[in-house]
């Protein structure tokens, strides 16, 4: 033990005050190795750069709301065709600088707030771990940080231009704070408001992430240790005050309690089967079971060291909050199907995971094994485990070198780049429809360049309407004016409710009948297009008739019946 000296005011230690001391040190100084894994993940982040055709249309949204038009894909139709509003607003605060363009902006956004996740979440990991009451004798490796940045998936996700960046950064922010409530010795009542506030942005960023913004709510409550139910309840509030708020401007503005993506990809409907097919895609191709399980050693042996008279209650509940929430994500993920990209959606499930051993302790030869599991693992997977076709058997793909091939650009980034796709075809058709200032509704013939046209129905609040089952590229390319019908449902408040009969491609499996399209919006004056049934359009033209309430129960029926749209006929598959 370290004493005064009292004849001269310096410290006097023992030899083994200076050992441990300088075990400390050098376990501290180990975190920074850190470094080399978020190196990686950003240089291979932008080697992989590209901005995918989903992403076009939160592009779209934004140059909407710049244009004026609202929060909206088609001005004058109130429909929620993105999934993240947080993220629409921080491209249109990005934009409004006029410093770079959109695809820039979404690019380089996605790819820092990656890495900044990674960054967070190893401070976090650090705090959590260090301060044992027996003194630090190990070193701190970054285990989970490497595993991040060794997976193709997390590379090709850095970009893409989708909100999948910042949901790293709102896990990787909210995980520190957890953490530094639980660590605290001091009054925990404006750490607790933080982290509460923090996590209740998680529906704004991505639906799915309410389960863990629930998780991290309860964390909080448990660990902030309120005295009286008046603070739990204000806790409550503050968490909950964005996410329900921004619910209530939903209800309003679109008349909608999820977003028209929800609907349209069958959100709250079980497909288990698919779901674990999408789950093993990416378990099996990386073989993820090998890092998992050296993971779990290390997050078993770094718990039983934790001190047990600083706090260890509320270190295990923050070390259990992101497993929890990485395995009930996983699960939601599998109950509805998965996605048609390949890894997208359960990559927050494998980061939360991740989190407590992102930078983790080594001391033992049990956990130096893990280590040695680790590793070689780590370079096989960054040298050879790749996704073995591009378009899979379940209709998976990878996506990004989906349109790599499809653009023949190693990194299809600006708009430009899709320039000679059938995407970028059918916006400049679009375009030119606008420009002759007639009002027309327009579509491509089959997969041929040939296009086709119907005169709109009077009254409609726009001059050309054009029909396209590819949302981004095209409607970019067209223009803000130029109202974009979409069969499949993203984009559509029709199209999203029809009823999947049989499934097929994970988010694919709705597209309306045309009829209902030329019922909707072509002229009742002009001639019915080559291959659709008037009889359908007729039909579908009442049931457009019946209006918001039926006065019988027989008129609702005989609505119910003129409606009957299906999807996946042959005459709305001319249109993909």
């Amino acid at each position: 033990m370290c004493s005064e000296s009292k004849a001269k005011p310096v410290w006097v230690c023992s030899e083994t005050d200076l050992h441990t001391t300088s075990h400390r040190r050098l376990g501290d100084r180990s975190a920074w190795l850190v470094i080399l894994p978020v190196a990686t993940l950003l240089v291979q982040g932008w080697r992989r750069r590209w901005l995918a055709e989903d992403a076009f249309i939160h592009l779209r949204v934004v140059e909407q709301l710049l244009h004026g038009n609202g929060l909206v894909f088609n001005a004058g139709e109130r429909v929620e065709a993105t999934t993240s509003p947080l993220w629409v607003g921080l491209l249109v605060i990005g934009r409004a600088s006029h410093l770079v363009g959109l695809e820039t902006l979404a690019v380089g956004g996605g790819l820092f707030s990656t890495t900044s996740g990674v960054v967070l979440v190893a401070w976090a990991a650090h705090l959590l771990w260090c301060g044992k009451s027996d003194g630090a004798r190990g070193i701190f490796l970054p285990i989970g940080a490497i595993i991040l940045a060794v997976l193709p998936p997390m590379w090709d996700f850095a970009t893409s231009g989708m909100e999948t960046g910042i949901v790293f950064l709102w896990l990787g922010g909210c995980f520190l704070l957890l953490v530094r409530l639980a660590i605290s010795t001091a009054n925990r009542w404006p750490a607790a408001r933080l982290v509460a506030f923090l996590s209740g942005l998680g529906p704004l960023i991505r639906p799915d992430l309410t389960i863990f913004t629930c998780i991290f709510l309860f964390t909080t409550l448990l660990c902030a240790r309120m005295e009286s139910r008046q603070r739990w309840a204000f806790l409550l509030v503050i968490g909950l005050s964005v996410p329900c708020g921004y619910e209530v401007f939903r209800m309003g503005y679109f008349g909608s309690l999820v977003p028209n993506a929800a609907l349209a990809k069958e959100a709250s409907r079980a497909w288990w089967s698919q779901g674990w097919r999408y789950l093993g895609d990416l378990a099996w191709t990386y073989m993820l079971w090998v890092p998992l399980a050296a993971v779990v050693v290390l997050m078993a042996a770094g718990i039983r060291r934790l001190p047990v008279e600083h706090g260890r209650a509320d270190r295990l509940l923050v070390t259990a909050a992101p497993l929890l929430g990485g395995l009930a994500h996983t699960l939601y993920i599998a109950r509805v199907g998965g996605d048609f990209m390949h890894a997208r959606l359960l990559l927050p499930s494998v980061f939360a995971s991740l989190m407590p051993v992102t930078v983790i302790e080594i001391r033992g030869w049990l956990c130096w094994v893990a280590v040695a599991v680790v590793l070689p693992w780590a370079a096989v997977c960054f040298t050879h485990l790749r996704v073995p076709s591009v378009m899979g058997s379940h209709g998976i793909a990878d996506e990004r070198q989906f349109y790599v091939l499809f653009t023949g650009s190693p990194n299809p980034m600006q708009i430009g780049d899709y320039a000679g796709t059938i995407f970028y075809a059918d916006g400049r058709a679009a375009r030119d429809l606008d420009r002759s200032k007639q009002r027309v509704m327009g579509w491509r013939i089959d997969v041929s360049p040939l296009y086709t046209s119907v005169a709109l129905r009077p009254g409609l609040p726009f001059r050309t309407g054009f029909i396209t089952g590819n949302l981004g590229i095209t409607a970019i390319v067209a223009g803000s004016t130029v109202h974009i019908i979409d069969p499949g449902g993203l984009a559509d408040p029709i199209a999203a409710r029809l009823r999947v009969h049989g499934r097929g491609r994970p988010g694919h499996e709705k597209f309306l009948n045309f009829a209902w399209i030329i019922a909707r919006f072509a002229d009742p004056m002009a001639p019915v297009p080559v291959g659709v049934s008037s009889p359908a359009v007729d039909a579908a033209r009442r049931a457009l008739r019946c209006g918001p309430r039926a006065p019988s129960r027989a008129t609702s029926a005989r609505c119910a019946r003129a409606a009957a749209p299906r999807s996946g006929t042959d005459a709305s598959r001319r249109l993909a």
